[in-house]
């Protein structure tokens, strides 16, 4: 009866510690990930916030730096030092999941880029005067592209 108890809790404080410190890692692999056609620079690009491979410690980077420059958003209930110490604990934590899923990671976003790459050469052999007139009522459509050969 003992050893079931201890296991029970010890069960439930590493999975409330992994459900908890890898959200990082869980948002960067869930994010929705899509190809758009950004006007400025005629090319197609991802919407991704941050890369796909090691996202979650890339995402732990990023709120590092907004946070000890920004400092939290002024909603939020927890205080500067404290974001930046339970971000600093989770980042083990995410080194270990990212390193898990790196091989599906590698490659979707090795897929991902041959999509851009594919898109952008569809793009770049578009006569100038289609390519504005398409960009202007919108109707470029990178995934189209990408799956063209």
């Amino acid at each position: 009866m003992i050893v079931t108890k201890k296991f029970f809790k010890l069960s439930a404080f590493v999975l409330s510690i992994f459900l908890i410190s890898n959200c990082m890692t869980v948002i960067s692999f869930t994010h929705p990930r899509e190809i758009h056609f950004n006007n400025s620079t005629s090319n197609c690009e991802s919407t991704a916030p941050f890369g796909l491979v090691y996202g979650g410690l890339r995402a732990n980077g990023r709120y590092l730096k907004d946070v000890s420059t920004e400092g939290t958003h002024p909603h939020s209930m927890t205080p500067t030092w404290l974001s930046i110490i339970l971000t600093i604990l989770e980042m083990p934590f995410n080194l270990v999941a990212d390193t898990i899923l790196s091989p599906i990671t590698i490659y979707r976003a090795t897929s991902e880029n041959l999509a851009i790459r594919r898109a952008n050469n569809q793009i770049k052999s578009l006569s100038e005067e289609k390519l504005k007139s398409t960009a202007k009522d919108g109707s470029i459509s990178c995934s189209e592209l990408s799956e063209k050969d």
